[in-house]
């Protein structure tokens, strides 16, 4: 739809995110008409009519919008999808559940209304919070603005709208095709309270109902069809050609697990890590064995002398050590000798630039954030570009794994997703290179 329909006179340009957005009320026009796909006629009252599917909305005054222009403006972030007030939170939320409707959304659930200081409500978003998320999206140029909302084509715009729509903010909430939980006090809460309130309910309902409602705070997952689209290699199912390898099929499950865990970036990661996992003993076996065969085959070094032996002891027990009567190998080491064997870095630079040309600049001057994980300049000399992604890889999948407190890095679940995201590609591009590497041509 073009905009030369609409009554709009302020800059889009002119909005901004992250503090107070000072919307004025074109700037909430603008986000109602793209929303309901609807253009916006002033009436002779001064007020401003609009339609959404086949259904004539009542018109909305000025009055209407400004006070829906100063709710969002109170807005105060927490992270990327979540919002407060004094006296409201809201926040995105995925969910898994029998309850969701063939939309994916859930029959709205209700919890706390009269007996209750707070009340919360999932199911979908508040017309401020969609609004204000609409304005928040345009800035993301890789998320696409249609995954938040529902556009009916064919029979399903003839069947048009329920019956529960009865004005544009009821249009809005419905238009939505995402879930959100949001919490309203009847008193003013401190901001840091709102957290524990909405995690205290997030276990209320999965204890009883064997629901998983999850916080969804990187706007970006918004789009797993998006990141699916980037990751396609081929235009169409004609394009397919029969396999001409063997692949090893442990390495093929754990991949498997990682695509289809698309919106689980910690089991994403996880599943792409076990399939250099896999190798890590092999590799530091034959490791090993070739230091000692050329410590053994040294000119300099003779079985007779005490020293030479005591330094090939030495060197042995340096590498591995056992533990319950299990040989325990240096795990960094392991990765760092597969991603050696395996990886050829200049093809991995190469499948991070077609998928987000962002990502080289992100890892050069980004350490992972929950992690420590080490920057990486891919531009270097070809072993510290190794070295550091080995170290990159292994310390984020330790935070992962390893939850205790302590001075090391330590990833807490939906509020690190944010960070661990962008280190998804760069474990499954790897894991790529591995399962081809290690397959066998078909006979």
């Amino acid at each position: 739809m073009e905009d030369s329909g609409i009554l709009i006179r302020a800059d889009p340009s002119t909005v901004r995110i992250g503090s107070k957005l000072n919307l004025a009320t074109d700037d909430v026009l603008r986000a109602i008409s793209k929303i309901l796909r609807s253009l916006i006629e002033e009436t002779t009252a001064g007020n401003y009519s609009l339609k959404y599917m086949n259904l004539q909305l009542p018109p909305i005054s000025v009055t209407e919008i400004e006070e829906v222009a100063g709710v969002i403006d109170s807005f105060e972030e927490v992270d990327d999808t979540c919002v407060i007030t004094k006296t409201s939170y809201e926040t995105l939320v995925t969910i898994e559940s029998p309850l969701r409707t063939v939309y994916g959304q859930l029959d709205m659930l209700n919890v706390g209304e009269e007996n209750s200081d707070l009340a919360y409500r999932v199911g979908r978003p508040s017309e401020h919070y969609i609004i204000y998320l609409w304005l928040k999206v345009k800035e993301l140029d890789n998320v696409p603005l249609p995954n938040l909302l529902r556009h009916p084509a064919g029979s399903a715009r003839q069947e048009g709208v329920p019956d529960s729509v009865h004005s544009v903010w009821d249009a809005i909430r419905f238009a939505s095709i995402v879930n959100t939980l949001r919490i309203v006090s009847k008193r003013t809460q401190a901001t840091e309270d709102w957290k524990d309130y909405a995690n205290a309910f997030l276990f209320q309902v999965s204890y009883n109902f064997d629901m998983s409602i999850l916080p969804d705070r990187d706007l970006r997952s918004v789009s797993k069809a998006a990141v699916r689209r980037s990751l396609v290699r081929r235009s169409g199912r004609a394009d397919l050609d029969v396999p001409r390898r063997i692949y090893i099929s442990d390495l093929i499950y754990h991949y498997q697990l990682g695509v289809f865990s698309a919106g689980i970036p910690m089991l994403q990661y996880i599943s792409y890590y076990h399939v250099a996992e896999h190798w890590f003993e092999s590799v530091f076996e034959d490791d090993l064995v070739l230091q000692v065969r050329r410590k053994i085959t040294d000119p300099g070094f003779s079985y007779k002398r005490k020293r030479d032996i005591s330094l090939l002891i030495k060197l042995i027990s340096k590498a591995v050590q056992l533990r319950d009567d299990r040989l325990i190998i240096d795990e960094l080491t392991a990765l760092r000798l597969t991603l050696e064997r395996y990886v050829n870095t200049d093809e991995l630079v190469s499948d991070l630039q077609n998928f987000d040309s962002s990502l080289l600049g992100y890892y050069a001057s980004n350490k992972v954030e929950f992690s420590g994980g080490d920057t990486i300049r891919f531009n270097g000399d070809q072993s510290e570009v190794i070295k550091a992604l080995a170290r990159r890889i292994y310390k984020t999948r330790n935070a992962l794994v390893h939850s205790k407190d302590g001075p090391k890095g330590k990833y807490t679940p939906f509020t690190d997703d944010r960070w661990l995201i962008p280190e998804i590609p760069l474990m499954r591009f790897i894991a790529e290179q591995i399962i081809i590497a290690t397959s066998e041509l078909l006979d």
